[in-house]
C-alpha cells in the first residue's frame, strides 16, 4: 500500500527500483526487509499471477531517489536465497515501447507465398543492409499462412526495409517493425486472449472469413461476428489472438485497410465491446444469484420497477457484478 499520498511522486517513478531473478519463496515482506535498510519505502510488491504465485520479480519505490541508487549500487547482483538477483531503475513501459521504436532491427514479414525459402526471404532483404537472419513460420492450424522474422545488424537498415517494401511489394510481402515483449495489450482484454475489435465490416464477411483475413498475422484463439436477432451481420467482429505481438501487428497492419472492398476499423477490444448485452435466454453465470441482488433487481430508486425495468437492472447488476 502506499504510505504517502502525493500523485506527482507516486506517478513520476523517480526513486522506483525493479528487482528480478527472485525465488518464488520470496514475498513482499521479505522483499520489503530486504530493502528498507536503504530508506523509507513508499511502496513494496512482488508480481505475482492469478494464483498469487510468485514471478519471480518486484518493485521498491523510496521516498528519496538516491536511496533508490544506493539500492541498485549495493543489492545488484548479491545472492538472496541462492540466487543471483538483478536490481535497477525502473523504467515505466511507455519509455521501454518508445526506446524499442528507435532502435528496432527486426521486422516482421506476413504473406509469404508457401514456395519461399528462408534463403530467398534473406536474399530480398539483404540489399537493405547486412542482416543477421531470416526465419519463416507457419501458423498453426493453417497450412497455408507463412510469416517471417527478418532481423538486421543496424537500425537504419531495418527503417530502410520498412518504407521501400511499402512501396514495392516484392512478391506480395507486407512489412512492419516486430514488436518487443513489452509492447502488450491493455488487461481490459488480458482474460479473453489478445482480442481486436472490428467494425464496418462488410455483412457478407462471416467468421470464416475473418479468420482468414487475419490470419496471417498470427495464431487466431477464435472470431465472432455480432448479429442481429435475424441473424444478419451488423458489421461489428472481434479476433481473438495468442500473443501480444500479433494482435498488435494485425491492429497497426488491418486499422484502416480495405477488407472486401469496405474500409474497417480495427482496434484493441475494450470490457464494454466484450460483454453484448444479455438478453433473458443467455445463462449470465454459473454463480447464483443472492436474494439481496433479486431484491434490488426489482427495486428502482425505492419503488419496485414493471418488469421490463426489473430486467433492465438486473442486467445491469450482472455486468457489474
Amino acid at each position: 500500500m502506499w504510505a504517502n499520498k502525493d500523485p506527482s511522486q507516486r506517478l513520476s517513478g523517480a526513486g522506483n527500483i525493479f528487482i528480478k531473478n527472485l525465488r518464488k519463496e520470496v514475498d513482499t515482506k521479505n522483499l520489503h526487509d530486504l530493502f528498507s535498510p536503504f530508506g523509507n519505502i513508499l511502496s513494496c510488491k512482488i508480481a505475482s499471477n492469478k494464483n498469487f504465485d510468485s514471478l519471480g520479480y518486484g518493485f521498491v519505490h523510496y521516498e528519496d531517489p538516491k536511496m533508490a541508487e544506493k539500492a541498485i549500487t549495493i543489492m545488484n547482483g548479491a545472492i538472496i536465497e541462492g540466487e543471483k538477483i538483478q536490481v535497477e531503475q525502473f523504467v515505466p513501459q511507455v519509455d521501454r515501447i518508445n526506446g524499442a521504436k528507435k532502435t528496432f532491427t527486426g521486422i516482421f514479414v506476413r504473406n509469404i507465398p508457401a514456395r519461399m525459402s528462408e534463403e530467398r526471404l534473406k536474399e530480398i532483404f539483404t540489399r537493405f543492409g547486412e542482416v543477421q537472419n531470416a526465419v519463416i513460420r507457419n501458423i498453426k492450424g493453417y497450412a497455408a499462412a507463412f510469416v517471417g522474422f527478418v532481423n538486421f545488424t543496424n537500425h537504419q537498415s531495418a527503417l530502410k526495409a520498412i518504407k521501400e517494401m511499402k512501396k514495392e511489394k516484392v512478391e506480395g510481402l507486407v512489412v512492419c517493425r516486430a514488436m518487443n515483449k513489452f509492447e502488450s495489450i491493455p488487461k481490459a482484454v488480458g482474460h479473453q486472449g489478445f482480442m481486436l475489435y472490428i467494425c464496418k465490416l462488410a455483412t457478407r464477411i462471416d467468421e470464416t472469413r475473418l479468420c482468414g483475413a487475419f490470419s496471417s498475422f498470427g495464431r487466431v484463439l477464435s472470431t465472432k461476428i455480432l448479429r442481429n436477432d435475424k441473424g444478419r451481420s451488423r458489421g461489428i467482429g472481434f479476433v481473438s489472438f495468442g500473443s501480444v505481438e500479433s494482435a498488435v501487428n494485425a491492429m497497426n497492419e488491418m486499422n484502416g485497410k480495405k477488407l472486401e472492398n469496405q474500409t474497417i476499423h480495427v482496434s484493441i477490444a475494450n470490457k464494454s465491446r466484450e460483454k453484448p448485452t444479455p438478453t433473458p435466454t443467455q445463462n449470465q453465470s454459473s454463480r447464483p444469484i443472492s436474494n439481496e441482488t433479486r431484491e434490488s433487481a426489482t427495486k428502482k430508486n425505492g419503488h419496485y420497477c414493471s418488469v421490463e425495468e426489473t430486467v433492465e437492472h438486473l442486467r445491469e447488476l450482472i455486468l457489474e457484478w
